[in-house]
């Protein structure tokens, strides 16, 4: 790709714009993409070959594995602490990142965090030829658990079955964030033969994010993820002001997450000290 100096697009609304004009029309130089926006044709691809390649996984050695094994899980946790290890009784469904999501992580890889701006990335641009396998989370799934040695139980498991599968993951990503976010990720490198029209295959490499995390900190995710999406496409430069800005909404968001990461700690703290002690502690 060229390294044409060009202007620099400020909002995801530009951004989407300088997309469809400056860089997708090299992919789709077929006489079909002259009556064709690039990005509709980018979206209407990405979609068809994220249902392939999440189908692919969901029959892959790796997931049959752990789906077969997540009744054991609970149980043997239950028969150790009385109570079950998961917050939902069957395993987690394979999600796809959204379209619009993509974009918005690329806006930020190919803009907000380029230090080379207006010119390509160190990496290179992230485009349809290459997002698959450099953005790590556009098949995913997220693995609740209860209390937080659910998450070393879980880390611990989802390691041994990658290595009886040969899938060459890099170790587990232990997250704990400025923003209050605290999570374990396991990025998990997979390969699936993808249907081309008309008659045609192709091998496609992409990367599946597995992320363990505990229910509190699973409710205020969700509950928050729309402010750090917004947060995360903002143009200019993030101020540490937030830190004394209690009537800020980043300085209760952040916090809160660091909370409930204590609550989290000290419900395990109260646990094992009951049990050291004999107590019948049930289901706290």
């Amino acid at each position: 790709m060229s390294q044409a100096r060009t202007a620099v697009p400020r909002t995801l609304r530009q951004y989407r714009q300088w997309l469809a004009d400056k860089l997708l029309p090299a992919f789709y130089d077929d006489k079909q993409a002259e009556f064709e926006d690039p990005l509709e044709r980018a979206e209407d691809e990405y979609e068809d070959i994220t249902s392939q390649i999440r189908n692919s996984f969901e029959h892959s050695e790796f997931w049959q594995q752990f789906s077969a094994n997540y009744d054991h899980y609970n149980s043997e946790y239950a028969s150790k602490n009385d109570y079950g290890l998961f917050l939902f009784p069957t395993p987690p469904k394979l999600l796809v990142k959204s379209f619009d999501s993509l974009i918005n992580k690329t806006f930020r890889k190919n803009v907000l965090e380029n230090p080379n701006r207006p010119l390509e990335p160190e990496e290179g641009w992230y485009l349809p030829n290459n997002w698959y396998e450099k953005i790590n989370d556009i098949i995913r799934t997220r693995i609740i658990v209860k209390y937080l040695d659910g998450v070393e139980l879980m880390t611990s498991a989802i390691a041994s079955i990658a290595a009886g599968c040969s899938l060459s993951c890099e170790s587990p990503s232990f997250e704990g964030k400025l923003t209050g976010y605290y999570a374990v990720h396991f990025i998990i490198p997979y390969e699936s033969e993808i249907s081309k029209v008309p008659y045609d295959t192709e091998r496609k490499k992409s990367l599946v994010e597995i992320q363990i995390m505990t229910q509190l900190h699973e409710s205020i995710e969700r509950l928050l993820h729309k402010y750090y999406e917004e947060k995360r496409v903002s143009a200019g430069v993030e101020t540490q002001e937030w830190y004394w800005n209690y009537a800020s909404d980043q300085f209760a968001a952040n916090y809160l997450g660091h909370i409930l990461h204590y609550a989290d700690g000290m419900v395990m703290n109260i646990r094992e000290r009951q049990k050291r002690h004999g107590y019948d502690y049930g289901a706290l």
